[in-house]
């Protein structure tokens, strides 16, 4: 049949052939076409390849083209299942994963699964365009929130790889996990990076290299701090804990203060100080060196130690110095083993020998006063009055000697006139 204008029809019209029947008019109580009236069957509605077939008021609504399956809709897509996208041997599906709006690419066998765009362009990922995105060709991405995972993150970067998660056990970074690689953690110069629970506990500034630590500092091995072409362990020398400033090159070492305060040593303030400046020092225990200490002051110089072989002390290191051991007036200077052996008293210059004193020349300015016996193995001469003191009086030896030469000249006389009367007594008997 042939019309050239149009059917009409008041109720379904159904078109049939050997095995198919097609109802045309009303279909679920819509205008429609259904392919169902006499069993189930599939609905072509078919074109030549390349063309199209139109769905709406228009050609702009949506369409299918024929051989190629390309589909456009001008508006929404809404289905009530699962959507499955299956282009190059990948499928794709589109609607639920794990209870929630999404896209799975492993349905029959496991895929990667690509969100991509253009060289330069983002993907964003969140309510918004601030939430989240990644950029194609470039990789970096912007996360708004915290991101959480339950396994270390890898980022490599310039040949370089570093682990952020875990470490040892404990949440860290490490850099070595296919290799060894020195790590920094780095800021512009002079700032700072923190290290604790707040910017207080401890911080190192960039450039500089300071650190600042609120705690102690503690190291299982020596500890080497280099400034000003200066080198100096702290940890270790001699198998004692100490500081060494020698390591590589002999060194002098200063431990220094501000002018007027103290280096104290020891377990407390009390034990042992060195003031800064004056270079006055307190030792609340004996002091023993191994060498003479030679102590300067006013240009005067003193030798402690060692004299002539002998422990004692010396006043004429490089220079002939007199030697003075003072006290306050009326106080004694004691030599020997004890207090009792022999002094000097300040002030009036007397003397105490408790066992002998030998001189080979011995000079008095003033009276010597024996109070025991005297005994002289040689000659004594005095060059004015020996006077004796007795419990009797007095007796001045000169006085005595030129009393006893007058008397010996008397002496002298009446033995001479003793002897001519006799000599005379006996010339009369001869006669």
């Amino acid at each position: 049949m042939v019309l050239k204008g149009g059917l009409e029809a008041g109720e379904n019209s159904l078109f049939k052939t050997e095995k198919t029947t097609l109802q045309v008019g009303s279909s679920y109580d819509m205008p429609g076409i259904y392919a169902g009236a006499s069993g189930v069957d599939d609905l072509s509605l078919g074109t030549q390849s390349g063309r199209r077939i139109y769905f709406g008021v228009g050609k702009e609504d949506s369409f299918i083209q024929a051989g190629t399956g390309n589909m456009f809709l001008k508006g929404a897509l809404t289905t009530q299942e699962n959507a499955f996208f299956i282009s190059e041997k990948q499928k794709l599906r589109v609607g639920s994963v794990d209870g929630m709006p999404g896209l799975f690419a492993s349905d029959g066998e496991a895929r990667d699964l690509m969100l991509g765009t253009d060289t330069g362009r983002k993907v964003y990922i969140g309510k918004h365009k601030a939430d989240a995105w990644i950029e194609a060709g470039t990789g970096n991405a912007m996360l708004a929130g915290v991101l959480s995972t339950k396994k270390s993150i890898i980022v490599e970067d310039f040949g370089q790889k570093l682990r952020v998660g875990g470490y040892a056990g404990m949440p860290g970074l490490f850099s070595s996990d296919d290799g060894p690689r020195d790590m920094i953690i780095g800021v512009a110069k002079d700032r700072k990076v923190y290290v604790g629970e707040g910017k207080d506990d401890t911080y190192f500034t960039a450039g500089e290299g300071n650190l600042w630590l609120k705690g102690s500092l503690e190291t299982h091995a020596n500890m080497f701090v280099y400034s000003e072409n200066q080198r100096l362990r702290v940890g270790s020398i001699n198998g004692m804990p100490g500081i060494y400033s020698s390591d590589g090159a002999a060194r002098d070492m200063m431990i220094g203060t501000a002018k007027n305060s103290k280096v104290y040593f020891g377990n407390e303030r009390a034990d042992a100080w060195i003031q800064a400046g004056t270079g006055e020092s307190f030792f609340k225990g004996a002091m023993q060196v191994t060498d003479n200490v030679k102590v300067d002051k006013n240009g005067q110089t003193l030798v402690v130690g060692e004299s002539f072989g002998l422990p004692g002390i010396y006043s004429s290191d490089g220079l002939a110095r007199d030697l003075m051991l003072g006290v306050a007036n009326g106080k004694k200077v004691h030599f020997g083993y004890g207090a009792g052996d022999a002094y000097v008293e300040g002030g009036t210059g007397n003397g105490f020998f408790k066992g002998k004193l030998i001189a080979k020349d011995m000079e008095t300015e003033a009276t010597l006063t024996v109070r025991k016996a005297a005994f002289f193995d040689d000659t004594v001469t005095v060059s004015k009055n020996l006077i004796l003191a007795s419990g009797g009086g007095t007796m001045d030896l000169a006085e005595e000697m030129t009393s006893m030469r007058s008397e010996n000249e008397e002496l002298r006389a009446m033995v001479a006139e003793m002897r001519e009367q006799m000599s005379e007594l006996m010339t009369r008997q001869r006669s």
